[in-house]
């Protein structure tokens, strides 16, 4: 029973670092491929998560035109492509811009009322 179960420990993390190995080599090609700026992979790769991306737009901004002008900005621009290095999963990559997108919109959308505030409060102030 203990061999079988070892067996089946040493199979299991074989197979964990197969697929690790996997991940890691198409990271590094898809890292490649936007280097180059091959079109037909840059197709693939927003087919693939344009969906995905998009929802979760939707659920951290409840808004969609905020959410669909993040999904633009994400990872569809040549500079955002050129930054992916290969080094995490495209996926992970993605999605931390995305959510960082979101981050810095809200800090815009802050500011901005803060601004209003006391423009506003400015005028209360001189009348």
């Amino acid at each position: 029973m203990a061999t079988a179960e070892a067996l089946y420990s040493s199979l299991a993390q074989g197979l964990a670092a197969t697929g690790n190995d996997l991940l890691r080599q198409e990271s590094l090609a898809v890292a490649q491929g936007l280097k180059r700026q091959d079109a037909g992979l840059l197709d693939e790769l927003i087919v693939r998560y344009q969906h995905r991306l998009l929802r979760y737009l939707l659920y951290l901004t409840s808004n969609r035109e905020l959410a669909e002008t993040c999904f633009k900005r994400s990872g569809c621009g040549a500079g955002a492509r050129a930054q992916f290095n290969g080094q995490a999963r495209f996926d992970t990559w993605l999605f931390t811009i995305a959510r960082n997108l979101v981050i810095d919109q809200r800090r815009k959308r802050t500011m901005a009322s803060l601004d209003e505030l006391f423009e506003a409060r400015r005028k209360t102030i001189v009348r």
